[in-house]
């Protein structure tokens, strides 16, 4: 769980779920779960959204535009991106970037 942690904090637009991470690791996706919420103390979904959003938050106070930042962190959906930074943070990226500037 926590080479997958890092990993994900290295490259947070790995797009490889739980399930390929097991399969990479020759055990079960259930395994690799419990480890992860032992390891962490969330789950790997959540981590995934936590190192995403930070990821972007450094990109944005460096000027990178939300357009830009959201794929860079592995966002398909730019809106997706926008609510689960808002959630995180209590602001959407764009207001993020203002306020750091």
């Amino acid at each position: 769980a926590r080479a997958i942690a890092s990993a994900l904090m290295a490259d947070p637009a790995d797009p490889r779920g739980l399930d390929a991470w097991a399969a990479d690791a020759g055990v079960s996706p259930k395994t690799i779960a419990r480890a992860f919420v032992d390891g962490t103390g969330c789950t790997f979904r959540e981590w995934r959204v936590r190192v995403r959003v930070h990821a972007a938050a450094g990109l944005l106070t460096q000027g990178v535009a939300v357009q830009e930042a959201a794929p860079a962190v592995g966002y398909e959906s730019v809106s997706s991106f926008i609510g689960a930074f808002r959630a995180r943070f209590s602001v959407t990226p764009a207001v993020y970037a203002a306020r750091s500037r």
